[in-house]
Parts: C-alpha cells; sequence; structure tokens
C-alpha cells in the first residue's frame, strides 16, 4: 500500500473523501476483532478553510455527531488511511449540508447497534448511529453508495471501489 505525508496529501483532500484509522486503545483492538479498522469518518473542507488550511472531518464517537481537526484525529486514533469519494461539488456540497446537520441535531453514537452490527443484519437506524452507519448512509444520501445495510469500517474499501493509501503526520 502507498504511504503519502500529511503534508503533501492534505491540499488534495475533498469533502466525502473517507478517512479509516486503525487505532491503539483497547476499544479500538476490540472492534479489530471484527474489522480490520477501528474508526471511519469523512473529510469536510469548509471555504473559510483556504484561509485557515483546516481540514476536518465528521464522525460519531460517544457521545454523537461531532466536528473535528483531522490531525487531531490522526493523532489520538493512529494509523491512518484514505479513500478517495470523487464526489461532483453538487454532491460535496449536499454531504457537507447532511453531515453538519447531523452534528446540529446532535445525531446520538449508537451503542447498542455497534455491538448488534458483529451479527450483520443491521439496517440503517436514522435516530442514531455509530462511525461507519454515519459515512455510509451520508454516502448513500448523495448518490455515490446504494447499500441497505451498515457495513463495517473495514468493508468501505470494497464498497467504495477505490485504491486506499495511507496517510503518515
Amino acid at each position: 500500500m502507498k504511504r503519502i505525508d500529511y503534508d503533501v496529501i492534505r491540499e488534495t483532500l475533498q469533502t466525502g473523501d473517507v478517512i479509516l484509522f486503525k487505532g491503539r486503545h483497547l476499544r479500538d483492538k476490540l472492534l479489530m476483532l471484527f474489522t480490520p479498522y477501528s474508526h471511519v469518518s469523512c473529510v469536510i473542507r469548509m471555504p473559510f478553510q483556504e484561509m485557515t488550511n483546516r481540514v476536518c472531518v465528521i464522525e460519531t464517537q460517544f457521545p454523537g455527531a461531532q466536528f473535528r481537526a483531522l490531525s487531531g484525529e490522526m493523532a489520538v486514533h493512529g494509523k491512518t488511511y484514505l479513500i478517495r469519494s470523487r464526489l461532483s461539488m453538487r454532491q460535496q456540497d449536499n454531504i457537507r449540508v447532511y453531515l453538519f446537520d447531523a452534528v446540529a441535531k446532535g445525531l446520538p453514537y449508537d451503542v447498542p447497534g455497534l455491538f448488534k452490527s458483529a451479527f450483520r443484519i443491521i439496517p440503517f437506524n436514522k435516530e442514531r448511529m455509530y462511525c461507519s452507519a454515519l459515512i455510509a448512509d451520508a454516502l448513500n444520501h448523495v448518490g455515490r453508495l446504494q447499500i441497505v445495510t451498515v457495513p463495517f469500517p473495514g468493508e468501505f474499501p470494497a464498497i467504495m471501489e477505490e485504491e486506499m493509501v495511507e496517510i503518515v503526520l
């Protein structure tokens, strides 16, 4: 797998790009018993970020949907991987609105759904979501994916059908 320095790739990251993590904490190790990645988030670029040069992500972690700096999440989670979403500008605008709406509404984290997902029969629950549910649902919303069950983080490389690269801080 190709490895690219974060400072080299950060300017090319686009809204809708998928970020996968291999965390180093106990909860991450437990999740990686079921999937090769412990967490997934979505890149969000904002027009004002051209002045601050900040790349952010929207994700769900306890207690719910959150907007955070990608570099901070990379430092917390550990190994980081990128899958390009290749969204049109309209799709980027739509996914940005959809994900910010989840943050603004305080979409709660779905702890029970996370554990039920091990049985692979989980349809989307719009009232609460864990990380891969939110990102897959957002990509469904803009027409990039067309799936009916929530994927594990480790399924994103296959369902996105794009090359994955490791991002190194």
